[in-house]
Formats: C-alpha cells, sequence, structure tokens
C-alpha cells in the first residue's frame, strides 16, 4: 500500500505493507500491543478511534536492519501497490528457513 502525507509543508509517500487491521471504532493502540516491539516502533501516540475498519501498516526498515516503523493512514489515502514480487521474495524466504528435512515439498510450476 502507498500513501502519501503531508508534515511541516511537505509531502512524503510511503510505500509499506499492511500488517494489522483496527476494528471500526477502535482505537489503534490496542492492536499495537500485539505487535512485538523488538520489530515493530510506533513514531507517535495515536489519535482518535475511526469509525471503520483501518489499516496498521508496516514501512522498512530500508537497509534490512532495524525496526519495522508502524503508520496509521486513513484508509481513504492508501492505494494499492503491485508487490507480487516481495511476496514471492518473502515466501521463499520464509521457506528456505524451515528445517529442509520437515519442509514440505514445492510443486514448482514455470
Amino acid at each position: 500500500m502507498s500513501w502519501t502525507s503531508q508534515a511541516q509543508g511537505s509531502e512524503t509517500t510511503k510505500t509499506g505493507t499492511i500488517i494489522a487491521i483496527v476494528p471500526p471504532k477502535q482505537i489503534c493502540i490496542n492492536v499495537l500491543k500485539t505487535l512485538d516491539p523488538a520489530k515493530y516502533s510506533f513514531q507517535k501516540e495515536p489519535g482518535m478511534s475511526r469509525p471503520t475498519e483501518s489499516y496498521l501498516v508496516g514501512v522498512g526498515p530500508s537497509s534490512g536492519a532495524g525496526k519495522i516503523k508502524v503508520y496509521w493512514p486513513l484508509v481513504n489515502k492508501l492505494k494499492r501497490v503491485d508487490r507480487s514480487i516481495e511476496f514471492t521474495q518473502i515466501a521463499t524466504t520464509i521457506y528456505n528457513e524451515l528445517n529442509p528435512q520437515t519442509r514440505p515439498a514445492l510443486d514448482i510450476i514455470e
């Protein structure tokens, strides 16, 4: 997902992955508490609840080291981004980290 935010007179476009769903009329702090603080960081205190379902989006880290920054963008600002290549890379990494003796065999279709 990508969105553009504005702060101190400048616009920034961020791109990330939905990591959690925030139910309607809930503040996101309840969902944030379920995330691993060693892996995720939230930059500022969450605001008021939102009347509809919303999403926490994880961004980065760009260098592969450090924590994933968590944002709570407005749903109407989110745009879908094609990340199928990234998904394939993540899935392959996870599969390769499984124990070779116990992981399921993959049927590769070319």
